[in-house]
């Protein structure tokens, strides 16, 4: 061959591979792949916008806070267990219950997530309405001074309660205030965005559970891409700091919280393992390893337990672990909202399992439809007196 001939070659060869680096470019740009690519940026721009919306909804449906200010605690009124087949975990074990208080567990750990909403002062009140004056203290300035530790956590919109008890020195709650404003609903989609995403595939693909065990390695590029401002929203940093701040000193400690604050509670809990109870809280199995440190499916499965009211879209969020009790619903089919609210799901555990020690509330009447509680027989009111300065 003449030298002209193999530089023909040459300039062929190199045409061919530009051309198919074209065809390929072309493919990826202009072709079906690119309609792919498009299509999967605008499901997850949705699924953001979808929880935005849902998380702004859920929390002006009705106030958890409005909720917490008349429950209206009536010492001289009960509910009876049901007679059918209570919930499995009325009474719960393995530390996670109050002290003398396994009868109520489920019951009082509902609530204490559930005030998390309330002012400081209204959440005193509560408290020593339902344990008994003195019982547990709302330990405020505890909180005030943490986060005056950091500019970051004075700034922080996180907010949980930390509550003691002066008989028993080993015991504290952390709670954690659910979602109540847009601020909440964006850390809500940062922290489960990529898990619902991929929720989504699974149940599209076929045989798509067979994914499931690498699920949490694909989202976890989450945390790559989290900026600056994205990254002040993880409020499971602060409460997992503030937890690991005072458990050597409250070595009996639960971490508890409703919604986001359930959720928040889950992954702070597995992180410090220290046992967490969420309230109609989104899960952590698929995105454990997005979380700064990551946590283990062992320590999700061990330490982590979540209460999933029927048909409550929010404990969909991710993969539930292996502790979780399922409660009854008791709204209509069209209120898709109305089963995530934090005092119809006391009143729910509170009409099955029973008051036993703890009082009646009027909402649960007056409000969300529940047959009114009998009166002890030391009562000389009736229940509509009792509750006539409860407005709903």
């Amino acid at each position: 061959l003449t030298r002209e001939d193999l530089m023909d070659k040459v300039v062929d060869r190199e045409w061919k591979a530009k051309s198919r680096l074209s065809a390929i470019v072309t493919s990826i740009t202009r072709g079906r792949a690119r309609k792919a690519f498009l299509w999967v940026f605008a499901v997850v721009a949705l699924i953001l916008l979808a929880i935005l919306v849902a998380g702004l909804a859920m929390g002006t449906q009705t106030d958890p806070a409005e909720d917490a200010r008349n429950y209206n605690e009536l010492s001289d009124f009960y509910y009876e267990t049901q007679p059918n087949l209570p919930y499995q975990t009325c009474r719960m074990g393995k530390g996670l219950q109050l002290p003398d208080s396994e009868e109520t567990a489920l019951l009082d750990v509902a609530f204490i997530s559930a005030i998390a909403y309330a002012g400081e002062s209204t959440t005193q009140r509560l408290l020593d309405g339902w344990f008994g004056e003195g019982t547990l203290t709302n330990e405020a300035d505890t909180v005030d001074a943490f986060k005056g530790l950091s500019s970051e956590y004075v700034n922080s919109a996180a907010h949980y309660k930390y509550i003691t008890s002066s008989e028993y020195p080993d015991f504290g709650v952390v709670a954690v205030r659910g979602t109540s404003n847009a601020w909440d609903a964006l850390a809500d989609a940062q922290l489960w965005g990529a898990a619902i995403l991929f929720q989504m595939v699974r149940a599209i693909l076929p045989v798509g559970e067979a994914f499931t065990p690498i699920l949490h390695r694909v989202v976890k590029i989450v945390p790559l891409l989290e900026t600056e401002s994205i990254n002040k929203v993880s409020y499971y940093k602060e409460v997992t700091a503030f937890v690991e701040t005072v458990k050597d000193s409250t070595k009996n400690l639960i971490v508890t919280g409703h919604s986001l604050g359930g959720g928040v509670a889950l992954i702070s809990g597995a992180q410090t393992k220290r046992p967490a109870i969420g309230l109609s809280a989104p899960n952590a199995m698929i995105s454990r390893d997005t979380f700064q440190p990551p946590i283990t499916p062992l320590d999700l499965n061990t330490y982590t337990f979540n209460i999933i009211p029927n048909r409550d879209p929010v404990p969909r969020f991710d993969d539930v672990a292996d502790l979780y009790q399922r409660i009854e619903c008791r709204t209509g089919a069209s209120d898709f909202f109305g089963c995530h609210t934090a005092s119809r799901s006391v009143c729910e555990i509170m009409y099955t399992c029973g008051t036993l020690t703890r009082p009646a509330l009027c909402i649960c009447a007056k409000k969300w439809g529940y047959p009114e509680p009998k009166p002890y027989n030391t009562t000389t009111r009736t229940f509509q007196e009792a509750c006539a300065n409860a407005t709903y």
